[in-house]
């Protein structure tokens, strides 16, 4: 059976945030795969009306040729308080966002906390389970692994919008695992966790081997 895409739009009372990087996305992963890209009906009309007002919505899109599937949850972003690091498997690919992610599922589950860093076999940090990172540094600067299994919406938004003065600077660079005591701190960041709403976990939470 050809492989199902998925989709994650986040809507705050009902409008669909950053919605061109997701079609954009849909259409580059058409293009690569080999099939046509559906066309996204109107999400803020067929959000559900309790969920409009006030709200952070969830929207999951599972497609490929044609939509599979729409669903709209209320949002409550995780917690996380512990943290591992663990080793992605050789030549593991995960540049276009595939429904099927059990391995990296099994990784997170694997490690006994309640996140994992990835790191691939140069020992280079790429991702969580579920997002992308970005360290912070004692300076204050912000960094995200140059090497992510998936260049999501948020942090191609992150590193390329004007972000104003007040913003933290967001740069690329590439962390390895013994580079980790040169940060204090990890941000977890997807389409459902802007900068300003991101899950922040102190890295002296990181178990040690």
């Amino acid at each position: 059976m050809p492989a199902l895409f998925l989709e994650t739009i986040r809507l705050e009372s009902g409008i669909p945030q950053n919605l061109v990087r997701h079609v954009e996305r849909m259409k580059r992963t058409a293009t690569d795969k080999q099939f046509e890209v559906p066309t996204l009906p109107d999400l803020e009309d067929l959000c559900p009306t309790e969920l409009r007002h006030g709200s952070t919505v969830k929207c999951r899109i599972i497609y490929r040729d044609s939509i599979e599937s729409i669903s709209f949850d209320a949002y409550t972003p995780r917690t996380i308080l512990t943290l591992a690091l663990a080793k992605l498997p050789e030549d593991f690919d995960y540049s276009y966002k595939y429904l099927r992610r059990h391995i990296l599922d099994e990784l997170r589950l694997a490690s006994g906390c309640d996140e994992v860093l990835l790191y691939n076999s140069e020992g280079l940090l790429c991702d969580s389970s579920f997002s992308n990172l970005i360290f912070e540094r004692e300076d204050g600067v912000w960094i995200t692994p140059d090497r992510p299994l998936l260049n999501g919406t948020m942090r191609q938004t992150l590193l390329k919008e004007d972000k104003g003065s007040n913003a933290p600077m967001i740069k690329e660079g590439s962390i390895r695992i013994e580079d980790l005591p040169l940060f204090r701190r990890v941000a977890f960041i997807n389409a459902m966790l802007p900068f300003e709403k991101a899950i922040v976990c102190p890295l002296s939470h990181l178990k040690r081997k």
